[in-house]
Protein backbone atom coordinates (compact mmCIF):
# COMPACT_ATOMS: atom_id res chain seq x y z
CA UNK A 1 0.00 0.00 0.00
CA UNK A 2 2.72 2.22 0.65
CA UNK A 3 4.83 1.58 -2.59
CA UNK A 4 1.58 2.40 -4.32
CA UNK A 5 0.90 5.38 -2.66
CA UNK A 6 5.06 6.57 -2.96
CA UNK A 7 4.37 5.86 -7.13
CA UNK A 8 1.59 7.96 -6.93
CA UNK A 9 3.01 10.87 -5.55
CA UNK A 10 5.91 10.44 -7.78
CA UNK A 11 3.65 10.38 -10.35
CA UNK A 12 2.03 13.55 -9.36
CA UNK A 13 5.50 15.55 -8.96
CA UNK A 14 6.61 14.73 -12.25
CA UNK A 15 2.98 15.95 -13.85
CA UNK A 16 3.54 19.14 -11.52
CA UNK A 17 7.09 19.81 -12.84
CA UNK A 18 5.30 18.65 -16.50
CA UNK A 19 2.95 21.33 -16.56
CA UNK A 20 5.29 23.91 -14.67
CA UNK A 21 8.11 23.28 -17.55
CA UNK A 22 5.69 23.91 -20.72
CA UNK A 23 4.09 26.82 -19.57
CA UNK A 24 4.56 30.08 -21.27
CA UNK A 25 5.91 31.56 -18.12
CA UNK A 26 8.79 28.99 -18.06
CA UNK A 27 9.30 29.53 -21.92
CA UNK A 28 9.78 33.40 -21.78
CA UNK A 29 12.26 33.01 -18.51
CA UNK A 30 14.66 30.14 -19.71
CA UNK A 31 16.90 30.84 -22.82
CA UNK A 32 15.84 29.02 -25.57
CA UNK A 33 19.14 26.90 -26.19
CA UNK A 34 19.05 25.94 -22.01
CA UNK A 35 14.88 25.44 -22.26
CA UNK A 36 15.77 22.79 -25.30
CA UNK A 37 18.71 20.66 -23.83
CA UNK A 38 15.95 21.35 -20.34
CA UNK A 39 13.09 19.87 -22.54
CA UNK A 40 15.14 16.77 -24.08
CA UNK A 41 17.13 15.81 -21.42
CA UNK A 42 14.81 16.26 -18.39
CA UNK A 43 11.23 16.34 -19.46
CA UNK A 44 11.03 14.35 -22.07
CA UNK A 45 11.67 11.05 -19.81
CA UNK A 46 9.79 12.58 -16.97
CA UNK A 47 6.66 12.65 -20.19
CA UNK A 48 7.74 9.23 -21.49
CA UNK A 49 7.75 7.82 -17.63
CA UNK A 50 4.34 9.01 -16.58
CA UNK A 51 2.46 10.28 -19.36
CA UNK A 52 2.88 9.08 -22.71
CA UNK A 53 1.16 5.75 -21.68
CA UNK A 54 -1.72 7.89 -20.45
CA UNK A 55 -1.90 10.19 -23.18
CA UNK A 56 -2.08 7.57 -26.21
CA UNK A 57 -5.10 5.24 -24.45
CA UNK A 58 -6.88 9.11 -24.09
CA UNK A 59 -6.51 9.38 -27.71
CA UNK A 60 -7.46 6.36 -28.63
CA UNK A 61 -10.52 6.15 -25.93
CA UNK A 62 -11.79 10.29 -26.31
CA UNK A 63 -10.86 11.30 -30.11
CA UNK A 64 -13.65 13.93 -30.42
CA UNK A 65 -13.40 14.70 -33.86
CA UNK A 66 -15.95 12.96 -35.77
CA UNK A 67 -17.70 13.23 -39.44
CA UNK A 68 -20.58 13.05 -37.29
CA UNK A 69 -19.79 16.56 -35.87
CA UNK A 70 -21.06 19.83 -37.68
CA UNK A 71 -18.14 21.47 -36.47
CA UNK A 72 -15.48 19.20 -37.42
CA UNK A 73 -17.02 18.40 -41.16
CA UNK A 74 -17.26 22.43 -41.63
CA UNK A 75 -13.56 22.96 -40.48
CA UNK A 76 -12.32 19.78 -43.17
CA UNK A 77 -14.82 21.26 -45.85
CA UNK A 78 -12.88 24.91 -44.99
CA UNK A 79 -9.62 23.43 -45.66
CA UNK A 80 -10.43 21.56 -48.20
CA UNK A 81 -11.23 24.75 -49.81
CA UNK A 82 -7.88 26.40 -49.09
CA UNK A 83 -6.30 23.70 -50.42
CA UNK A 84 -8.21 23.73 -53.41
CA UNK A 85 -5.83 25.21 -55.93
CA UNK A 86 -3.30 22.67 -54.96
CA UNK A 87 -5.32 19.57 -55.49
CA UNK A 88 -5.44 18.09 -59.39
CA UNK A 89 -5.38 14.49 -60.60
CA UNK A 90 -1.82 14.44 -60.73
CA UNK A 91 -1.28 14.72 -57.26
CA UNK A 92 -0.61 12.49 -54.13
CA UNK A 93 -2.48 13.95 -50.88
CA UNK A 94 -1.96 12.86 -47.24
CA UNK A 95 -4.08 13.42 -44.14
CA UNK A 96 -2.39 12.81 -40.93
CA UNK A 97 -4.62 12.14 -38.24
CA UNK A 98 -7.54 11.37 -40.65
CA UNK A 99 -10.01 10.37 -38.03
CA UNK A 100 -12.43 8.61 -39.64
CA UNK A 101 -12.07 9.83 -43.11
CA UNK A 102 -13.91 13.08 -43.84
CA UNK A 103 -11.34 14.73 -45.59
CA UNK A 104 -10.41 11.95 -47.35
CA UNK A 105 -14.13 11.88 -49.10
CA UNK A 106 -13.65 15.51 -49.65
CA UNK A 107 -10.52 15.52 -51.90
CA UNK A 108 -9.86 11.79 -53.15
CA UNK A 109 -12.07 13.04 -56.21
CA UNK A 110 -9.93 15.75 -57.13
CA UNK A 111 -6.18 13.97 -56.82
CA UNK A 112 -4.15 10.73 -57.86
CA UNK A 113 -4.03 9.88 -54.72
CA UNK A 114 -5.25 10.21 -51.29
CA UNK A 115 -3.84 8.29 -48.42
CA UNK A 116 -4.96 8.71 -44.43
CA UNK A 117 -2.50 8.21 -41.12
CA UNK A 118 -4.01 7.77 -38.12
CA UNK A 119 -3.01 6.32 -34.70
CA UNK A 120 -6.91 5.42 -33.85
CA UNK A 121 -7.52 2.12 -35.02
CA UNK A 122 -10.95 2.44 -34.23
CA UNK A 123 -11.54 5.74 -36.10
CA UNK A 124 -9.39 4.55 -39.48
CA UNK A 125 -11.30 1.63 -39.83
CA UNK A 126 -14.29 3.87 -40.23
CA UNK A 127 -11.95 6.07 -42.68
CA UNK A 128 -11.38 2.32 -44.63
CA UNK A 129 -15.09 1.48 -44.22
CA UNK A 130 -15.79 4.59 -46.52
CA UNK A 131 -13.50 3.37 -48.98
CA UNK A 132 -9.99 5.37 -48.05
CA UNK A 133 -6.96 4.28 -47.65
CA UNK A 134 -5.66 4.06 -44.37
CA UNK A 135 -2.57 3.53 -42.46
CA UNK A 136 -1.92 2.52 -38.66
CA UNK A 137 0.72 4.80 -37.97
CA UNK A 138 2.98 6.83 -35.32
CA UNK A 139 3.30 10.70 -37.02
CA UNK A 140 7.18 10.47 -35.29
CA UNK A 141 7.98 7.34 -38.13
CA UNK A 142 5.95 7.66 -40.95
CA UNK A 143 5.75 4.63 -42.83
CA UNK A 144 6.94 6.68 -46.59
CA UNK A 145 9.77 7.22 -48.83
CA UNK A 146 11.40 10.82 -49.36
CA UNK A 147 9.14 13.58 -51.19
CA UNK A 148 6.46 11.53 -51.62
CA UNK A 149 3.41 13.55 -51.35
CA UNK A 150 2.63 16.60 -53.31
CA UNK A 151 0.26 18.16 -50.21
CA UNK A 152 -0.50 17.09 -46.67
CA UNK A 153 -3.12 18.41 -44.67
CA UNK A 154 -2.53 18.13 -40.39
CA UNK A 155 -5.20 19.39 -38.63
CA UNK A 156 -5.50 19.47 -34.29
CA UNK A 157 -2.93 17.05 -34.23
CA UNK A 158 0.54 18.73 -33.58
CA UNK A 159 -0.87 19.81 -30.01
CA UNK A 160 -0.41 16.56 -29.46
CA UNK A 161 2.79 15.67 -30.22
CA UNK A 162 5.06 14.93 -27.29
CA UNK A 163 8.37 15.70 -29.91
CA UNK A 164 7.22 17.85 -32.42
CA UNK A 165 10.61 18.16 -33.87
CA UNK A 166 10.62 14.89 -34.84
CA UNK A 167 7.37 14.92 -36.26
CA UNK A 168 8.13 18.34 -38.27
CA UNK A 169 11.38 16.31 -39.67
CA UNK A 170 9.51 13.57 -40.57
CA UNK A 171 6.25 15.42 -42.27
CA UNK A 172 9.57 17.56 -44.47
CA UNK A 173 11.05 14.71 -45.81
CA UNK A 174 7.89 12.82 -47.16
CA UNK A 175 6.59 16.34 -48.75
CA UNK A 176 7.84 16.78 -51.84
CA UNK A 177 9.92 20.03 -53.26
CA UNK A 178 7.86 22.45 -53.76
CA UNK A 179 5.12 20.68 -52.20
CA UNK A 180 2.12 22.22 -49.55
CA UNK A 181 1.23 22.28 -46.47
CA UNK A 182 -1.84 23.13 -44.59
CA UNK A 183 -1.31 22.86 -40.79
CA UNK A 184 -4.27 23.81 -38.25
CA UNK A 185 -3.94 23.94 -34.40
CA UNK A 186 -5.56 24.80 -31.58
CA UNK A 187 -4.78 28.85 -30.63
CA UNK A 188 -4.22 29.27 -26.88
CA UNK A 189 -5.25 26.94 -24.13
CA UNK A 190 -3.08 25.67 -21.32
CA UNK A 191 -0.48 23.35 -21.72
CA UNK A 192 -1.34 19.94 -20.29
CA UNK A 193 0.11 16.43 -20.35
CA UNK A 194 -2.37 15.60 -22.84
CA UNK A 195 -1.74 18.79 -24.59
CA UNK A 196 1.90 19.51 -24.44
CA UNK A 197 2.65 21.30 -27.73
CA UNK A 198 0.77 24.48 -27.32
CA UNK A 199 0.52 27.59 -30.07
CA UNK A 200 -0.34 30.62 -27.80
CA UNK A 201 0.96 33.43 -30.22
CA UNK A 202 1.88 33.67 -34.15
CA UNK A 203 5.48 33.58 -33.06
CA UNK A 204 5.46 30.45 -31.22
CA UNK A 205 4.00 28.85 -34.85
CA UNK A 206 6.94 30.86 -36.51
CA UNK A 207 9.87 29.42 -34.32
CA UNK A 208 8.56 25.84 -34.30
CA UNK A 209 7.10 25.33 -37.68
CA UNK A 210 9.78 28.04 -39.38
CA UNK A 211 12.35 25.44 -38.82
CA UNK A 212 11.25 23.25 -41.19
CA UNK A 213 8.92 24.89 -43.58
CA UNK A 214 8.55 28.56 -45.72
CA UNK A 215 5.83 29.81 -43.67
CA UNK A 216 3.71 31.95 -46.44
CA UNK A 217 0.77 32.95 -44.13
CA UNK A 218 -0.57 32.12 -40.59
CA UNK A 219 -4.33 33.39 -39.65
CA UNK A 220 -6.58 33.25 -36.85
CA UNK A 221 -10.10 31.81 -37.47
CA UNK A 222 -13.10 30.27 -35.40
CA UNK A 223 -14.24 27.84 -37.56
CA UNK A 224 -14.39 24.67 -34.72
CA UNK A 225 -12.73 26.64 -32.35
CA UNK A 226 -10.02 29.10 -31.94
CA UNK A 227 -7.23 28.00 -34.35
CA UNK A 228 -4.46 29.18 -36.24
CA UNK A 229 -4.11 28.55 -39.95
CA UNK A 230 -0.89 27.93 -41.39
CA UNK A 231 -0.29 27.54 -44.78
CA UNK A 232 3.34 26.73 -45.54
CA UNK A 233 5.53 24.53 -47.95
CA UNK A 234 9.09 22.78 -48.10
CA UNK A 235 11.47 25.38 -49.58
CA UNK A 236 13.07 26.88 -46.13
CA UNK A 237 14.17 30.35 -46.82
CA UNK A 238 16.84 31.73 -44.21
CA UNK A 239 13.89 33.82 -42.97
CA UNK A 240 10.11 32.81 -43.54
CA UNK A 241 7.63 35.26 -44.41
CA UNK A 242 4.54 35.64 -42.30
CA UNK A 243 1.55 37.32 -44.02
CA UNK A 244 -1.14 37.98 -41.48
Amino acid sequence: MTKGRDNTIVADIAHWIIRKFLSSRTKALIPQKIYNLLYKHAVIPLIGSFSYSEYLNHQREHSAWSRQVEKSRLGLETACKEMSQWLTHDKHFLDLGCGDGYMLDLVKPHVGLAVGIDYHFGKLHKSLAHGNIGVLSDIHKLPFGNAVFDVIHISHVLEHVIYPDQALQEIQRILKPEGHLLIVVPSGGPTTIKHPNTFKHKIDIHRQIGKYFAISRIWEANTREAEFWIIANKVVTAVSHIRT
